[in-house]
């Protein structure tokens, strides 16, 4: 997720390599989804924490440190 960030951000190179939460999601969704040991509703319920921190503090973008942190409540 880290390299999708980088790769798709328009933020200058060096800067907070963030992206639309709509890509993000999509493509975490897929990923998921391809491991069968991880639950729909685990994959659901983390972008539904990250989801609400975006929408209230990031205008709809998502940057590398809001992945990042190893525990999330859940």
């Amino acid at each position: 997720m880290k390299n999708l960030c980088e790769i798709l951000t328009q933020d200058p190179e060096g800067g907070p390599a963030r992206i639309p939460f709509k890509t993000f999601s999509y493509v975490y969704r897929y990923l998921s989804s391809l491991d069968s040991d991880i639950a729909t509703s685990e994959t659901e319920a983390y972008l539904a924490s990250l989801k609400d921190n975006i929408d209230n503090r990031k205008n709809g973008m998502i940057g590398l440190m809001d992945f990042f942190i190893i525990t999330r409540k859940m």
